[in-house]
């Protein structure tokens, strides 16, 4: 129990956007993407985007989650990106070939860096989730950032 606990605590202090909070600033969380459970087919889903109407912010840190039905044998992947500049935010794939499998969840640090989004501008998200077998029924992809004005 206290290994497990030990090792999450670690985990989050190491993913938390510690730069902004130490410089004062406050830091919001954001589900930009959150896709819902979708049918595994082979075809790439496009250009979903999320416009930030909130203003000009800065990125420190973000989670890409993604999820198959349990026994599914499935690629499960996500491109996020900027879209006036094609700027990568994630490009993650999930072999998702055994079970039992874990929780899949790509996290990104960019402190003491950032990338910056004005207002009106687009992050845009492309998912697939490509079946090996019948069992590969649906996917699920969601996007979290953590950002400071």
């Amino acid at each position: 129990m206290f290994r497990g606990s030990f090792a999450l605590i670690i985990i989050v202090l190491l993913l938390s956007p510690h730069q902004a909070i130490s410089q004062g600033q406050d830091v919001y969380g954001l589900d930009v993407f959150n896709t819902a459970a979708f049918d595994c087919v082979p075809e790439k889903r496009n250009n979903i985007e999320w416009v930030n109407d909130i203003g000009d912010i800065r990125i420190f840190n973000a989670k890409l989650w993604m999820g198959a039905n349990s026994g599914a044998v499935a690629d499960v992947g996500a491109i996020v990106y900027r879209v006036h500049d094609r700027s990568i935010l994630f490009h993650e794939n999930w072999d998702r070939y055994a079970e039992p499998t874990t929780f899949h969840i790509d996290s990104l640090n960019l402190t003491p860096n950032y990338m910056t989004l004005e207002q009106g501008e687009r992050l845009a998200l492309v998912y697939w989730c490509h079946p090996f077998n019948e069992q590969a029924r649906q996917g699920h992809v969601i996007v979290t950032i953590w950002y400071s004005r």
